[in-house]
């Protein structure tokens, strides 16, 4: 008598298990969507705060560049050449300028153009601008699919 009430018992868990796992079956195919869209999200953020670096650091190299000397500053070809080869591949698109400023602090009458219209020492910057265009993977509802990125970096010639 004590066995069969043993046997019942193991039986009855046994079928307890057959049901619990066809609804782990509709808990994960209930989940799976959910992950999947928090992974591409993830994706996604991680992808375009790894662009804007990589649109900052070659802003940073071509005005790096251009600071080396008055000469390297005026090179606007170069310069863009070195932003764009700072992050090859990613299309990066930089353009390059030079800036100038008086030393006391107050603006040139055309900072773009270096014309001496100040009263202290004139000051050479190398400034550029680099850009690139990040698309997102997967279209999100409330969110724009493509973001333009750009950053400017300023350095004065040494």
């Amino acid at each position: 008598m004590l066995r069969s009430l043993q046997v019942r018992i193991v039986g009855g868990r046994r079928r307890r298990l057959r049901c619990e796992g066809g609804s782990a079956v509709v808990e994960l195919a209930l989940v799976t969507p959910i992950l999947v869209a928090l992974l591409l999200g993830a994706l996604d953020f991680g992808r375009v705060f790894h662009h804007a670096l990589a649109v900052t650091g070659a802003a940073h190299a071509g005005a790096q560049w251009g600071s080396l000397s008055l000469a390297n500053s005026q090179n606007f070809t170069q310069v863009k050449a070195i932003a764009e080869a700072h992050a090859p591949g990613l299309g990066v698109t930089a353009t390059a300028t030079s800036i100038c400023r008086c030393g006391n602090g107050t603006a040139t009458p055309n900072p773009q153009a270096c014309n001496s219209g100040c009263t202290g020492t004139l000051r050479v910057y190398s400034s550029v601008t680099a850009t690139r265009t990040f698309t997102t993977v997967v279209d999100y509802p409330g969110v724009p699919r493509t973001i333009a990125i750009s950053r400017t970096a300023q350095m004065r010639a040494q």
